[in-house]
């Protein structure tokens, strides 16, 4: 049996709709974020978005990435990553 731990990397590269929704949830976050605390520091829209890596693709923790696009993932939905690949990265 192959295990996999959901605190583990993936990469992938986001399509135009995957990242369209990707910054789009960031954005929602902030807003939260900042009504909830008044009186702190304001969140910038996409202050929390992964910077790419070298080749284009992404790095996020499995649960971020199950947590942002799992209710995008489903049948006739727009693919949220090129070629709906995710590369597990080994620890």
């Amino acid at each position: 049996m192959t295990t996999f731990n959901i605190n583990g990397q993936l990469r992938f590269r986001l399509t135009v709709s995957g990242e369209r929704h990707l910054r789009d949830h960031l954005a929602r976050e902030a807003r939260l974020c900042n009504a909830a605390s008044p009186f702190s520091r304001k969140i910038a829209d996409d202050e929390s978005m992964p910077k790419p890596l070298p080749d284009g693709r992404v790095q996020m923790t499995a649960w971020e990435v199950f947590h942002i696009f799992g209710p995008q993932c489903f049948i006739g939905a727009d693919p949220m990553f090129e070629r709906n690949e995710l590369e597990v990265i080994q620890p």
